[in-house]
């Protein structure tokens, strides 16, 4: 058997190309496309291979900062191009020759934010800063992305769009603030789209694509499920009615139905929060205060242990009822 590692190093070395091996990988895993367990079901993509890719990030991390901190002692901005340089030296080798998951991912966030850090402190202003920073960002993630390909990048890149578009809303018309959540779900919704062209480009789940929508769906899931709970006004701390209670039992659902569909879990994940609030501040409200918490925990926590289970089954069933046109662009559903 040979690693992804011996693939990856065979390709640098010019053996294969990086197309063969990610055509490799999708015919290895052919033959599990009819077991009960589809791969492409469980949203695998590969973070740690070894306590050395944590040593590793410690020590990226620590010299990164002394090296800011140095920097800083001449100006902000010198510190935080200082960082971003060294974060992006330390790439070349950790990144592009020894193909370490963790300390990619590390490096690519330290790189971006020491950029966002410099561009915002380049002008005082208080939201055009923002706004500046947001922008450079966007080249910082666009650049890394193309010389080092780590598949988090592409969604570093869509959270520095949605920051800068939000930024410049603000600065343009303060009064906007008010609409904010409408603005965050149409930016959440874009996001959602672009996830769904990523994984639209991998239906089994197999190349760098996949990773990438990963990522992608992360970062809509709490944009989509913050604004649309905003919508029902829910999390502000002032108790909930039963028709609160009830849309958050029925956004949750469609959410739910959304999940299984796209067969990522995202979306579900970032609203517990809020259902968990939900329903135990309407527990309190029925005088159920000392199990408020325990209970809701409890009933939520043990629905999605039953979900996990059934996952496949009931996946299926999702999938039956959609449409053939949007079934084609999604992940089979297993047999």
């Amino acid at each position: 058997m040979y690693s992804d590692q011996d693939l990856q190093n065979a390709a640098e070395a010019g053996v294969f190309k990086h197309e063969q091996v990610d055509a490799f990988k999708e015919w290895v895993n052919k033959p599990q496309e009819n077991t009960d367990l589809n791969i492409a079901d469980e949203e695998q993509f590969r973070l740690v291979s070894g306590f050395n890719d944590i040593f590793v990030v410690i020590a990226c991390v620590l010299t990164i900062i002394a090296v800011s901190m140095i920097g800083q002692q001449v100006d902000e901005v010198v510190g935080g191009l200082a960082a971003a340089g060294l974060a992006w030296g330390l790439g070349e080798y950790f990144i592009n020759k020894r193909h370490m998951a963790l300390p990619a991912i590390v490096l690519m966030f330290a790189f971006v934010v020491s950029i966002f850090y410099a561009g915002a402190e380049l002008i005082s202003h208080k939201h055009y800063s923002i706004v500046l920073a947001c922008g450079l960002s966007i080249i910082a993630s666009y650049g890394h992305w193309l010389r080092f390909r780590v598949p988090i990048t592409v969604a570093a890149l869509a959270a520095a769009g949605v920051g800068l578009l939000i930024s410049l809303a603000i600065a343009i018309a303060p009064g906007i603030e008010e609409w904010l959540h409408v603005l965050t779900f149409v930016l959440g919704l874009a996001v959602f789209i672009f996830a769904m062209y990523w994984d639209s480009q991998d239906l089994k789940r197999v190349t760098r694509k996949s990773d990438v929508a990963f990522w992608l769906h992360l970062l809509a899931s709490p944009l989509l499920v913050h604004s649309v709970f905003q919508f029902i006004e829910v999390g502000d701390y002032q108790g909930i009615s039963l028709l609160q209670a009830a849309l958050v039992l029925v956004t949750y659902g469609i959410l739910a139905f959304i999940s299984l569909a796209v067969d990522r879990r995202a979306l579900m994940v970032s609203a517990l929060a809020y259902v968990i609030y939900a329903f135990s501040s309407l527990l309190s409200d029925f005088g159920i205060v000392s199990l408020n918490y325990a209970l809701t925990i409890l009933v939520v926590g043990g629905s999605l242990l039953l979900l996990s289970v059934y996952w496949h089954n009931v996946r299926n069933k999702v999938v039956g009822v959609l449409p053939e046109a949007v079934r084609l662009n999604l992940i089979p559903s297993t047999s």
